[in-house]
């Protein structure tokens, strides 16, 4: 069978959806296979979806909410060869072997994802027994459950390299042996639905395990879809086509005084390069340098929401830039270029300068201290001025070259002049004590 659909079918022993007799031979490609039931609880009947004794194969096809009184909700295979590729198990229940049982014979899963399946007694997504002879290549086992917990590969150990197995029991296989991932409490993956192809998948989100982390060897050259490999070949039925990431305006570059928080938050968008894929759900790590200048961050991974993540970012007590990585799988990196100003301590502030109509200037704050945090430079002050009247003149040596910007409120009587620029205190401390202030129009009592 070829782009065919087996749904909402019922029997009461065996095959709610196909039956495969001992001396049959079926193959279904691009095929779903759904809303089908079998209603019997005796002995060893079960195949919600699919009952084999013979040869099966199954391949670019989705296996979906289907179940089974007894056993294999969504594939039951008694004896025989049973072959699954490219092939997405999702959503169907039994009471033992929600997605898939295997009772004897051989059974080779390639590029298979196994997720959401559910059983009440045990095999939320695999129940592998008595004496078959299981094979797992690239194939994704996580986020079944059974009643009393997560239930994703239960009963006799499995064979297999490259495959990523979730918490709920691993069937013999070790995490890092084999190029296994066991024990993954969060694939990432997004909800049975459309994202391509003729048939129903379980997208990978960004930052999913899955992604990049199987092999071309023996794996097919299209994901269920029918979508081309991307980089190297991802676990499971899908293979992702990658990810961009960007910023928002005010996200970078920033720069804050040591200790304090950066104004705006480190905002990351993120966009599928096949916009069929989804990526709210997915997570992005966010990276900070381990020593010098550096930032600690409100988390170090956020979920995307919108399509867009974001962390807040408060400088650590260490002037200098340096960048904050965003980083997913699936996706280049993203730098965000942030910058710890040095906490400016000062002291000869308060100054009554007294000043009159016509005379010599007079300087505000002679004796004035800067010290930088650290012995680190500064890149800006701000200088308030008070007690301001119409005709005051205020003048400064910038022998250094500082910008500067001077605004004065008559009505409020204050004034303010800002310095920047990079620099050292000691140059700071020099042009500051150099302001002199002075009045053509009347005699006034200026505060500093």
């Amino acid at each position: 069978m070829d782009h065919s659909t087996l749904s909402n079918n019922q029997t009461q022993n065996n095959g709610g959806g196909l039956f495969v007799a001992a001396s049959g031979t079926a193959s279904l490609t691009n095929c779903i296979v759904s809303g089908n039931s079998t209603q019997s609880t005796s002995g060893g009947y079960g195949g919600g979806g699919v009952y084999s004794r013979g040869t099966t194969s199954l391949a670019n096809s989705t296996v979906s909410g289907n179940t089974a009184a007894k056993r294999g909700g969504g594939v039951y295979v008694s004896y025989g060869t049973t072959t699954l590729t490219n092939v997405t198990v999702s959503g169907n229940s039994a009471n033992y072997g929600g997605g898939l049982e295997f009772y004897q014979g051989t059974v080779t899963l390639t590029n298979v994802t196994i997720s959401g399946n559910s059983a009440t007694a045990s095999g939320g997504g695999v129940w592998n027994q008595n004496s078959v002879n299981s094979t797992f290549k690239n194939t994704i086992v996580a986020g079944n459950t059974k009643t009393s917990g997560a239930s994703d590969l239960e009963g006799r150990p499995v064979s297999g390299t490259y495959n990523l197995i979730g918490t709920g029991g691993s069937g013999g296989l070790v995490n890092g042996v084999g190029n296994n991932q066991v024990g993954v409490a969060n694939a990432l993956l997004a909800p049975l639905a459309n994202y391509g192809g003729p048939t129903q998948t379980m997208a990978l989100l960004p930052g999913s395990l899955a992604i990049d982390t199987g092999t071309s060897t023996g794996a097919p050259g299209t994901d269920q879809r029918g979508s081309g490999r991307v980089g190297l070949t991802d676990i499971g039925a899908f293979e992702s086509q990658g990810f961009t990431l960007a910023t928002v305006a005010g996200s970078t570059p920033q720069s804050t005084i040591v200790t304090t928080p950066f104004t705006n938050p480190l905002v990351v968008t993120v966009t599928a390069n096949n916009p069929a894929e989804p990526v709210n759900g997915g997570v992005i790590n966010f990276n900070v340098p381990l020593i010098g200048a550096s930032a600690t961050l409100s988390s170090s991974s956020s979920s995307i929401n919108t399509s867009q993540a974001s962390v807040i970012a408060t400088a650590n007590g260490l002037a200098g830039s340096y960048d904050v990585t965003a980083a997913t799988r699936g996706a280049a990196s993203f730098n965000f270029s942030l910058t710890n100003i040095a906490q400016v301590v000062l002291s000869g502030l308060g100054n009554v300068v007294t000043y009159t109509q016509g005379g010599s200037p007079v300087a505000v704050a002679p004796t004035i201290v800067v010290t930088g945090n650290l012995g680190q430079n500064i890149a800006s002050a701000t200088i308030v001025f008070s007690n301001v009247q119409l005709g005051d003149r205020f003048s400064f040596d910038n022998q250094f070259a500082l910008q500067h910007t001077y605004v004065e409120d008559i009505p409020n009587q204050t004034a303010t002049l800002t310095l920047t620029g990079v620099d050292t205190p000691a140059n700071y401390q020099t042009t500051l004590r150099s302001i002199l202030v002075w009045n053509v129009a009347s005699i006034i009592l200026a505060t500093f």
